[in-house]
């Protein structure tokens, strides 16, 4: 059963049996079982996830309540008044929903006293670092990060949401295990400030790894895991490692194992422009062997977590251990997601089971794999003799493809960043504005690094939202919609369902991020003029 199955399970058993029939309309439950998903899904999707319990008021008997209790299972207990007061926000209800469960999940994600995290604990008088005002603040200040990871713009309404909180829940301005509510007040907003500055990291280190600037994208995730070093973060750039190093392979000719399109996954869901390049680039086998590490110590660190089991075997594979790579696969949680099965079958084909690599393929067709037809059809292909002269005529066709004029499905009005907004320059000479509906960004790109050692650098302007529709392209209009623009220029998958679709014309680039073929964000680019 999926998880968001057992919550809506869960959820109404509570509803049902809490002494009386529930008040909440069904939007605000379906709110609270979306935003809850969304934000275990920045997890990992953990098995151990806490139980989340919807309370009435007159069961709790407190004003506000939000607790978590751990346990086994843990539990999230939220007063049904909470919902109430995140309905007040309006189209940001959700954000604000995220804000308070983001907390308390928080809680749950640092149960273990020797983890460490970003958001270092504010030491007050005479406290521990680890006494409950500490770890409330933690919680705070990590709540609003993984909101952000879930696709909400929680620092830019935290501070609001807190403040509505104490008000309207005529809470004491000294609740006693916490910092007073000036301090805490205080301190969401400092968070609200350097959250936004990992967004920054985080969102051009996505900019770099769509543009294929894989050598930048590394650099930020490995600025970002300084700060935050959690499991997206290590997956991230183990994936632009992965994808340097693929760069610097032999080619399918020479090596026909490495004929097929991977599966890579990057969780969508980091550029530090103040280091400089390396004066030598890194041999494939470091990139490796830097992935493999990176990979594995996310598994460690929360071993549900598949994205990187699936980077990790394909770093296994990629270090020439295809054993290796089908027994990490082999421990995978059943049922195996569709990347899982389409990489499970590139393996089998390298140990030369082609039966069971057939059989996986097939699967793989059928769950919607990444470019699983085109994978499956190397892999047949590959059985046969004279397939470099066919895989030849596939890659001259794809460089016509590439060649061809194309067309945009839709292309923002204005890329510059508004004059009359706030304009914050970036280390290195970029820049960015924002607003709550999208950012703006001049960022320096490198083009063409997949082959090149010193790739020229251009400055690019690009538009990032999660909110604004495109013309023809409303948010959470179906994938379906593209058929009529032809076949995307590069498809790039992302982790739990999420796929980007990436169109070119010209010097300019539109990527269509789609979650469960559902549209939540896109990005423009195009090079600024000299």
């Amino acid at each position: 059963m999926g998880q968001s199955s057992l919550m809506s399970i869960v959820l109404l058993a509570s509803l049902l049996f809490s002494g009386s029939p529930p008040k909440k309309p069904v939007d605000q439950t379906g709110r609270l079982l979306r935003v809850y998903a969304r934000l275990l899904q920045t997890m990992g999707n953990p098995p151990d996830a806490p139980v989340l319990k919807l309370l009435p008021r007159r069961e709790t008997g407190i004003d506000g309540h939000a607790l978590y209790q751990p346990g086994n299972p843990a539990r999230i207990e939220l007063g049904d008044d909470v919902l109430t007061l995140c309905a007040t926000f309006g189209p940001n209800a959700e954000v604000a929903l995220a804000c308070l469960l983001g907390h308390e999940l928080a809680h749950f994600q640092y149960r273990h006293g020797s983890k460490q995290g970003f958001f270092s604990p504010v030491v007050m008088p005479t406290d521990a670092a680890y006494s409950s005002r500490n770890l409330e603040a933690l919680a705070d200040r990590s709540g609003i990060f993984m909101a952000y990871l879930a696709g909400y713009d929680a620092f830019s309404i935290a501070p609001a949401v807190y403040e509505a909180y104490y008000r309207t829940f005529k809470k004491p301005d000294q609740i006693p295990g916490y910092p007073t509510k000036n301090q805490r007040l205080r301190m969401v907003a400092d968070t609200a400030a350097r959250v936004q500055e990992l967004a920054q990291l985080f969102e051009i280190g996505e900019i770099s790894y769509l543009m294929r600037d894989y050598a930048a994208s590394s650099r930020a995730f490995d600025a970002l895991i300084t700060r935050y070093p959690d499991v997206t973060t290590r997956n991230n750039l183990g994936a632009s490692k992965l994808n340097q190093a693929l760069a610097r392979m032999p080619s399918a000719r020479e090596a026909p194992r490495l004929r097929f399109a991977f599966p890579i996954e990057f969780d969508s869901d980091n550029r530090l422009l103040t280091l400089p390049r390396r004066d030598k680039p890194l041999r494939y086998e470091q990139l490796l062997t830097e992935a493999h590490y990176l990979f594995k110590t996310a598994l460690d660190e929360q071993p549900t977590h598949q994205s990187a089991r699936l980077n990790l075997a394909i770093a296994e594979y990629l270090l020439g251990n295809a054993e290796q790579a089908r027994q990490t696969l082999g421990n995978a949680p059943l049922p195996k997601s569709a990347n899982e099965q389409l990489m499970l079958g590139i393996v089998l084909a390298d140990l030369g089971q082609n039966d069971e690599a057939r059989k996986s393929f097939k699967m793989a067709v059928a769950k919607g794999a990444f470019r699983a037809r085109e994978n499956e059809a190397y892999f047949l292909k590959g059985l046969e003799s004279g397939w470099l002269s066919w895989f030849d005529q596939v890659a001259a066709r794809q460089n016509r493809k590439q060649e061809k004029p194309a067309s945009l499905p839709a292309w923002p009005a204005q890329l510059a960043p508004a004059r009359q907004l706030p304009v914050m320059v970036l280390p290195g000479g970029g820049q960015v504005a924002r607003t709550d509906s999208l950012t703006s960004y001049e960022i320096p790109l490198a083009l063409e690094s997949a082959t090149h050692d010193k790739p020229a650098v251009r400055i690019y302007r690009v538009l990032k939202s999660s909110r604004r529709a495109l013309k023809g392209l409303p948010m959470g209009s179906s994938s379906g919609q593209l058929a009529r623009y032809g076949p995307p220029t590069t498809t790039i998958t992302g982790a739990r369902g999420t796929v980007f679709y990436g169109f070119r014309k010209a010097s300019r680039w539109l990527f269509l991020e789609y979650r469960d073929n559902r549209l939540t964000s896109w990005v423009a680019a195009e090079p600024k003029p000299s």
